[in-house]
């Protein structure tokens, strides 16, 4: 990711604090004793009940120091989803959730490679992104390639289902979903919101 795209994250978690209400993920199965990667972790909120050994990795120091304060037992990696500090095949489970939204579309596959490289052969990815149905891309200006900033200055692209295939052409897909939800944005007011989830084995 840019320079300007680290500040930008860092600014919203050193003003915002922990992001995002979700505590746990209940749409795919983490064995005990599973070495997991979550990459793009954040402040740590939504890996708390993921079971097995986790490895959370994000590129905001911010998002790793609140982290850190939330879950004492956690490793933590400073790193970059396109250049993964990892050696092959070192996952039982990778989970992406919300992170390659975060990405130009050009530097999607490259992502989608290294994520893929360390994964076991048989492990899963559990790979969550936000759709092109999702309000708040609806209300935006996007580019050429359907990449467009937010008032934070942080990038974000939404995908359609033909993309995702494309991008884990590589793994077996196992669950395809599209979830929506409303999210309240103020009172009385509610924002519709659409993701997809996607579990796949290499």
């Amino acid at each position: 990711m840019s320079v300007d795209q680290k500040r930008a994250w860092d600014r919203k978690y050193d003003s915002q604090g922990i992001l995002w209400a979700r505590t746990h993920d209940d749409w795919f199965e983490v064995g005990e004793d599973d070495l997991v990667l979550d990459v793009g972790s954040g402040s740590g909120k939504s890996n708390r009940s993921l079971g097995g050994e986790i490895v959370a990795v994000d590129f905001s120091r911010n998002a790793l120091r609140l982290a850190r304060d939330l879950q004492q037992n956690l490793s933590l990696i400073c790193g970059d989803v396109r250049a993964l500090p990892f050696s092959d095949s070192a996952f039982d489970l990778v989970r992406a959730s919300f992170v390659i939204d975060h990405l130009r579309a050009v530097e999607h596959a490259r992502a989608m490679n290294e994520i893929i490289r360390v994964l076991k052969t048989g492990g899963f990815l559990a790979f969550e992104c936000f759709s092109k149905l999702d309000a708040r891309f609806t209300l935006r200006e996007v580019d050429a390639n359907g990449d467009y900033l937010d008032g934070d200055e942080i990038l974000h692209h939404n995908f359609d289902r033909c993309e995702i295939e494309k991008l884990l052409s590589a793994l077996s897909i196992r669950k395809f979903k599209e979830t929506a939800w409303e999210q309240r944005v103020g009172p009385g007011e509610a924002m519709r919101r659409s993701a997809f989830r996607v579990l796949a084995q290499k």
